[in-house]
């Protein structure tokens, strides 16, 4: 008997994973989503204490939680890779409490978007992949391009809310909201 395909959006999922789980240990927890609210605002200069710093803490702690409540992960406050791909699967589709696809990534482009112009560089984008994210895959920013729809040079707010919804929802591989880790 032959085995299915992996799904495309759980190997996107997988990818999240493993760039959270910095330590390897097969987990991810509260403490790797503190490090990464930690590399946002390093790479972007945001002091904690700025309105957009607190609202991306806040953010993540919303989604971290969500996760716990639909990953129902064995061992309290961690997710393993299975866990966290059912919990981001289930929490991308119920939005009775959180809408993950827009309210974290909007405060993410809040804390990108420096100038406050509701416009991101590729620069910044640049940064966001390779400085938060530990991103390395040299096809990644292509990805700039795929969400810079008008092509201004820059990605507005709709624009990157577009390719965050497509990373969670799109089965197509091909699509510039499923290569922000490279080709898959």
């Amino acid at each position: 008997m032959t085995q299915a395909p992996p799904d495309p959006v759980d190997l996107k999922i997988q990818q999240v994973f493993l760039a959270l789980d910095a330590d390897r240990d097969g987990q991810v927890g509260w403490p790797d989503y503190q490090d990464l609210v930690r590399r946002h605002l390093e790479v972007f200069g945001v002091p904690a204490a700025d309105p957009r710093g607190v609202a991306l803490l806040d953010a993540y702690r919303s989604l971290w939680r969500e996760f716990l409540r639909h990953g129902r992960p064995r061992t309290p406050d961690w997710l393993t890779m299975p866990e966290f791909v059912t919990a981001n699967r289930s929490l991308s589709l119920d939005t009775s409490r959180l809408d993950m696809v827009a309210g974290v990534p909007g405060a993410i482009f809040d804390v990108i978007d420096g100038d406050r112009d509701d416009q991101i560089t590729q620069a910044d984008f640049d940064r966001f992949l390779r400085g938060v994210w530990r991103i390395a895959a040299p096809d990644a920013i292509e990805a700039f391009t795929g969400h810079d729809m008008d092509g201004d040079g820059r990605i507005s707010r709709a624009e990157f809310l577009w390719g965050v919804r497509e990373f969670f929802f799109s089965s197509d591989l091909s699509v510039t909201g499923s290569r922000y880790f490279g080709r898959l």
